[in-house]
């Protein structure tokens, strides 16, 4: 008998590829839609769904949550990124329930982000706890020419009204990973038995923000000339006015903190797609 796994954000971008990937001869893979409170006790709701799904869903391998909200404008959305891992959590471990939980976070938690996506995923960190069996995935940048990230970039490129695009250089780092070294990362883990419950999902190579820009704008065809803004300028800006610009997801791209190379490898496994763990 297959072994069913339950994928929660099953109609996005992500979820959606490992819907596919993983429903094979090992896994009945299942999407699963999370309803949306309005104007309700959040913790309450998401207990009482959380309780439902359990009672109506036996024999449960697997469940994945990549459910999320990128943008997060709202409380509700807030509140799900941050507390909706943690509250599932607790309800397993009181009802005695053994199975694999997957939660995907961002590598945004290592960097020093400010906006509220960043905020809601750093408390997601200290809200989830490392305990068997759970297991916390952080996933770099999801970078393909048909990705919700490359096709907002391009959006801003082509809303950009001047003759040249503002880029900080070299500005942000980032590891972009594909759809198939997540697919095959959760496989391992799947099958595996780790003791490091916490993985990096990076890609093989370093990307500065001001070559993502790059690549999309030739890729697209858009081929406007970039203006280059040396991110060091912002070095003299004082702390406060470094802080307002972390809170923006564009202007915080001007920090070219590299926060892979100050983890600490025995408490995170690192993925690459042409390493095993």
């Amino acid at each position: 008998m297959k072994r069913k796994i339950y994928i929660f954000g099953h109609t996005g971008y992500i979820g959606s590829s490992l819907l596919k990937s993983l429903n094979d001869v090992n896994f009945d893979a299942i999407g699963c839609k999370i309803p949306r409170p309005n104007n309700v006790n959040l913790e309450a709701f998401y207990i009482d769904f959380i309780k439902e799904f359990l009672d109506n869903n036996k024999n449960i391998f697997c469940i994945i949550n990549s459910a999320g909200s990128i943008n997060c404008e709202t409380k509700e959305d807030y509140f799900f990124n941050s507390k909706f891992d943690a509250i599932f959590q607790s309800l397993l471990i009181e009802k005695k329930i053994d199975l694999k939980y997957l939660s995907f976070n961002s590598t945004k938690v290592f960097t020093n982000g400010l906006d509220k996506y960043a905020l809601s995923k750093k408390d997601l960190k200290n809200n989830f706890k490392n305990k068997k069996n759970f297991y916390t995935l952080y996933i770099d940048l999801v970078f393909e020419d048909n990705s919700p990230h490359f096709d907002k970039i391009k959006e801003t490129i082509m809303k950009i009204k001047l003759f040249f695009i503002p880029v900080f250089y070299p500005g942000k780092n980032f590891y972009p990973i594909d759809l198939d070294s997540l697919s095959n990362t959760i496989k391992e883990i799947l099958f595996g038995n780790f003791k490091t419950l916490n993985f990096i999902i990076v890609g093989n190579k370093k990307f500065n923000f001001n070559e993502l820009i790059e690549y999309v704008n030739k890729t697209s065809n858009i081929n406007k000339k970039i203006l280059y803004i040396p991110s060091h300028f912002i070095n003299f800006f004082p702390s406060f006015l470094k802080k307002i610009l972390l809170k923006s997801k564009f202007f915080q791209q001007y920090e070219n903190y590299d926060w892979l190379k100050t983890l600490d490898t025995d408490k995170y496994l690192i993925r690459k797609p042409n390493n095993k763990f």
